[in-house]
C-alpha cells in the first residue's frame, strides 16, 4: 500500500456523473453489486467524458467522524463522468459543484481501502489546516481497466475540504 501526499485542487466547473447507486453501510457493503449493475450499461451511456470510472460516496447531512459506526447508512455510487445532467434510462445522476479537494494518489488493492481512509480521516485530517467537508461527495477516480485485486493499481482519492479558518466551517 502506497499513499502519496495530497495535491490541493480547486475545480472550476460543475462535474456531472451518472451511474448505479445503493444505500449501504460498511457491514453489508454493496460495492460489488453497484459495479455489476453499471458495467453492462457503459456502452449505452451518452455524452460520456473519457473512460475513467468513479466511486462516489455521499454521507448523511451534517455527518461528522464522531458519528461514524460500521452500520451507518450512506449512498455509494459507481459512475462515469458525462457532459450534462440529462437523465438516462435507469441510472442515477449526481453533480459535484466547483470545490476544493485534497487529491491523494493511492497504489494498492481495494481491500486496503479501509486503512487508507482511516489514515486520511484520522491522521492526515488532524494534521492539516483543512476540514473534511462531508456535506459534499468524496470520490475515487480509476482507469477503465481498474482491477481491485491488483496491488500495483492506482487511483485518485478526491476528498472535499474547506479551510479550518473559513467562516463556513463554523456553521
Amino acid at each position: 500500500m502506497k499513499l502519496a501526499r495530497p495535491n490541493l485542487i480547486e475545480t472550476q466547473q460543475i462535474r456531472f456523473f451518472i451511474g448505479s447507486s445503493a444505500d449501504t453501510d460498511f457491514i453489508q457493503n454493496e460495492t460489488v453489486l453497484i459495479w455489476k449493475t453499471l458495467m453492462p450499461q457503459l456502452k449505452n451511456i451518452q455524452h460520456r467524458i473519457g473512460k475513467k470510472l468513479f466511486a462516489i460516496d455521499c454521507y448523511p447531512s451534517n455527518f461528522s467522524l464522531a458519528d461514524f459506526h460500521p452500520a451507518m447508512l450512506y449512498t455509494k455510487m459507481a459512475c462515469v463522468e458525462i457532459s450534462n445532467n440529462e437523465p438516462q434510462f435507469a441510472l442515477q445522476n449526481i453533480s459535484i459543484p466547483p470545490s476544493l479537494f485534497a487529491v491523494f494518489k493511492y497504489t494498492g488493492t481495494a481491500a486496503n481501502a479501509g486503512n487508507v481512509f482511516a489514515y486520511i480521516f484520522n491522521v492526515w485530517a488532524k494534521d492539516t489546516e483543512y476540514l473534511i467537508d462531508f456535506n459534499r461527495p468524496l470520490f475515487c477516480e480509476m482507469d477503465a481497466s481498474y482491477n481491485p485485486t491488483n496491488e500495483n493499481e492506482t487511483e485518485l482519492i478526491w476528498i472535499p475540504i474547506k479551510p479550518k479558518t473559513n467562516e463556513h466551517s463554523k456553521k
